[in-house]
């Protein structure tokens, strides 16, 4: 497992996954199937990893929004703390976000708000 630039590789039940990791736009966990979904741009992926273990070989570009989701900050278009959703560029959006994350957003908001 591991990267190469944008591109990650892993193996899952004799399948070997090459992503680019600029199309993932987010991935969630199916606790009722103990595996993971992708989903990219074009695609929906279904893999028996943890978040756990994506997110070890992912890299600075995705961060846990929820407990069961990891998001790709390059694929999203915005973050709506209020109504607790985030939207992606393709259109798509997902309702996984922590009271934490909610936190972090708004301290970044308020840094870059007053620093400028």
């Amino acid at each position: 497992m591991g990267f190469q630039n944008n591109v990650i590789r892993f193996k899952d039940q004799g399948i070997i996954y090459t992503f680019d990791m600029r199309n993932i736009m987010y991935i969630k966990a199916d606790s009722n199937k103990r595996r993971s979904i992708i989903y990219t741009i074009n695609n929906v992926i279904k893999v028996r990893l943890t978040l756990k273990r994506l997110k070890q070989i992912l890299d600075y570009r995705f961060e846990y929004s929820h407990r069961s989701c990891i998001i790709n900050h390059e694929q999203v278009l915005y973050i709506d703390t209020v109504v607790k959703i985030i939207k992606f560029k393709n259109g798509d959006t997902v309702n996984l976000l922590s009271d934490s994350f909610i936190k972090k957003i708004k301290d970044q908001q308020f840094y870059v708000h007053f620093t400028q």
